[in-house]
């Protein structure tokens, strides 16, 4: 299920917060809906006064809608209702593991967690609902051995490792700011 935000500040008070969304929109539309297994999205409303109500006299705080912000969520529901409708050996899948600097006993590192173990599980898992995984490594050991193969934040002095992949500045500086 995906989660939207709407957020419990105007938009200009989002925009010059160096946070982004109030602790309070973080709590409840981020942190609490991660532990339901929730997808978060992004804000795509923000309050705003509207017009006096002559009956209470007072301004109905309304939440005004960012109509980009709103189309990439539509977008985004479209891809997961593509993705629910691609047969599994047509997904392409990626797992992404931590490559904390200075050496390699930090790769793949899950505090309190043995990231190996649980990747290979999870590997099996794939396998058994028809995933392809062209050379994927069978248990832990081969998976740290397939990723300190390729390059690393310990390189060894002299040493070739095949991968990796490198990107021009001005073409990263040209993505970066598009």
């Amino acid at each position: 299920m995906l989660q939207i935000v709407l957020a419990a500040t105007s938009e200009d008070q989002w925009q010059a917060d160096p946070r982004g969304l109030a602790i309070r929109d973080v709590a409840m539309h981020v942190a609490l809906p991660e532990v339901d297994g929730r997808l978060l999205t992004r804000a795509i409303a923000f309050k705003q006064p509207g017009p006096l109500d002559p009956a209470t006299e007072t301004a109905i705080v309304r939440f005004r809608p960012l109509e980009d912000r709103v189309r990439f969520v539509a977008a985004l529901a479209a891809n997961w209702v593509r993705l629910r409708r691609t047969p599994a050996p047509e997904r392409r899948v990626a797992l992404i593991l931590a490559n904390y600097p200075n050496r390699d006993g930090r790769l793949a590192n899950g505090v309190g967690l043995d990231t190996p173990a649980s990747v290979a599980v999870l590997l099996e898992a794939l396998r058994g609902a028809d995933y392809r995984l062209d050379g994927a490594p069978v248990g832990g050991a081969a998976l740290m051995t397939l990723l300190q193969s390729g390059p690393t934040n310990a390189p060894r002095d002299g040493e070739s490792r095949r991968g990796g992949a490198t990107l021009p500045l001005d073409a990263y500086r040209a993505a970066f700011a598009s």
